[in-house]
C-alpha cells in the first residue's frame, strides 16, 4: 500500500490499506501504532478524492485516538493533526484546520526531541526576542541573518514577528519547517510581555 501511495496509485493503495485494516482486526492486534498508521495512510490517500472526504476525516479521527494510547515520541500525532488540517481546508472548515494546525505545533513542540533539537537555535531564538524591542536595529539584524544563509522564509517571518504579527498559524500555515523555532519565540514573547 505504501510503495503505491508514494507513487500516487491511490486508489490501488486504499485498496491494500483496507485488506491491512481488516486483517489487523481480525487478529485482534493491539498494536495501537501500527493500526493508528494504517489508518492514517488510508485517510491521506481518501482526501485525494472530494466524495471520500468524510471518511477521510473519520478515519484520521480514530487514527488520532489511537496514537493518544502510544509515547508520544513514537506516535506522532501531529502528523494527524496536520491531515486533519488539511482534510478541514478541503471541507471549508478554515476554523477547524486553524485548531488542528495549531494542535499540531503544540503536540510537536511538547516532545523531548523537539525541545532537544531546538536547543540549536537557542541563540537565534534569544536574539529575535531581544530585537522585538529595539525596531531601530531590526533592519541591522535582518541583514546579518541574510549574510550568515538563513533561509529567506525564515528571515521574512521574523519580519513579520517584528512588524508586530503574534498569530502562530498566519505565520506558520504556509512554512510548517519552522513552526517549533516560531511556537517559541512566540511562546517566549507571551510570557516575557514584549509584544
Amino acid at each position: 500500500g505504501t510503495v503505491l501511495h508514494i507513487t500516487g496509485k491511490f486508489e490501488e493503495a486504499k485498496a491494500w490499506y483496507r485488506k491491512a485494516l481488516i486483517y489487523s482486526q481480525s487478529i485482534d492486534s493491539e498494536d495501537y501504532l501500527l493500526i493508528s498508521n494504517i489508518l492514517n495512510n488510508l485517510a491521506e490517500c481518501l482526501k485525494n478524492n472530494s466524495q471520500s472526504l468524510e471518511e477521510a476525516r473519520q478515519r484520521a479521527e480514530k487514527a488520532l485516538d489511537l496514537k493518544k494510547k502510544i509515547d508520544p515520541n513514537l506516535a506522532q500525532i501531529w502528523s494527524t493533526y496536520m491531515l486533519l488540517a488539511k482534510i478541514a481546508e478541503q471541507q471549508n472548515q478554515p476554523v477547524q484546520a486553524k485548531c488542528y494546525r495549531y494542535c499540531a505545533i503544540e503536540t510537536k513542540a511538547n516532545l523531548f526531541k523537539t525541545q532537544y533539537e531546538l536547543q540549536k537555535f537557542k541563540g537565534l531564538i534569544t536574539t529575535v526576542i531581544d530585537y522585538v524591542a529595539k525596531p531601530k536595529q531590526q533592519r541591522i539584524v535582518l541583514q546579518l541573518m541574510k549574510e550568515n544563509e538563513l533561509p529567506e522564509k525564515l528571515i521574512a517571518i521574523f519580519q513579520r514577528v517584528f512588524d508586530g504579527e503574534r498569530d502562530l498559524d498566519n505565520l506558520c500555515k504556509e512554512n510548517l519547517e519552522f513552526s517549533m523555532i516560531i511556537y517559541f519565540i512566540l511562546e517566549r514573547l507571551k510570557n516575557n510581555t514584549l509584544g
